[in-house]
């Protein structure tokens, strides 16, 4: 009985980030790309690097040179986000790799009778491998939630297809990623979802310009959001970007979690310096009373 107390009183002392709506390990929803966060996370189609192996594991195949990348993210209440990524050409491919970590701050524990107890840290951290060959590539994910002394382990898949409708524009990509499909996780006994996402996007360029549209629906929490995105490059070594993200329709339960819920729309930009093979970006989101996230992510080619 204590240990389910317990459980009910850390669940409760984390914010949505970890638990919303009907699903958890929501931590698998924040992006770690400054680019792509800069550009209202409108990326489905435009990831033809490293960020592909969040934003649509199809889109790897089209590094033509060994990527490696990093970046961190300063999240509301404490939060850090830190992710680390590579991906390189095999003889039939490209295959990527990925490792992200979010740590809270220590939160005060609580007994039985809300008497003091020991303070107690959480964290989150997951494994991915991508192969993407063609138009097509998947990923597989290995999830691991702690909790004070409390651990969940997990698996899931993502499956992507982006594309060049050339015969449209040759200026025009199209990209549809399912991610986070797998069985539930279980702290104790409770059981959660993962926070399945299918998303699909286009992504056109003209000249120093880029537009980008995202639709995401998440079938568990009935959740759908539009995202959209602009860059603009005027120089080779300078990008400027800025996007806007908007929730349709939001889960009948989110109000039982209206305590914990982030805003369902939001402006955010960002910057990035490009270096010969160096990439520097930079992106910011205000959640109003919640706070302002911020990122700053790296690239190099070899």
């Amino acid at each position: 009985m204590m240990r389910i107390f317990k459980l009910i009183i850390i669940i409760l002392s984390i914010p949505a980030i970890a638990f919303s709506g009907n699903t958890g390990a929501s931590f698998l929803k924040i992006s770690p790309s400054a680019a792509a966060v800069g550009m209202g996370g409108a990326y489905t189609a435009m990831a033809g690097d490293i960020n592909a192996l969040y934003y649509n594991p199809a889109g790897i195949a089209s590094v033509r040179a060994t990527q490696i990348g990093a970046s961190h993210t300063e999240w509301i209440s404490d939060i850090r986000y830190d992710y680390a990524a590579g991906a390189f050409q095999i003889k039939k491919g490209v295959l990527g790799m990925s490792a992200t970590l979010l740590t809270m701050g220590q939160m005060e524990g609580r007994g039985e009778n809300r008497e003091k107890a020991d303070d107690f840290g959480a964290s989150d951290f997951m494994f991915q491998t991508t192969y993407g060959r063609g138009m097509y590539g998947g990923s597989v994910k290995i999830i691991r939630q702690s909790i004070a002394d409390e651990t969940a382990l997990g698996v899931a898949v993502d499956a992507g297809i982006h594309k060049n409708l050339s015969a449209i524009s040759k200026n025009l990509n199209l990209g549809i990623a399912l991610k986070n499909l797998g069985p539930k996780m279980k702290f104790i006994n409770e059981g959660y979802s993962l926070p399945v996402t299918l998303s699909s996007g286009l992504g056109y360029t003209y000249g120093a310009l880029t537009l980008s549209v995202d639709a995401d629906y998440e079938p568990i929490d009935e959740n759908f959001k539009v995202s959209l995105g602009t860059q603009w490059q005027p120089i080779p070594y300078l990008s400027v970007r800025g996007g806007y993200f908007l929730n349709l329709l939001k889960s009948a339960t989110e109000s039982q979690y209206e305590a914990f819920s982030l805003p369902t729309k939001g402006l955010g930009g960002g910057l990035g310096l490009n270096i010969s093979e160096y990439s520097l970006n930079y992106a910011v989101v205000p959640y109003s009373d919640l706070g302002t996230t911020q990122r700053v992510s790296i690239t190099g080619r070899f």
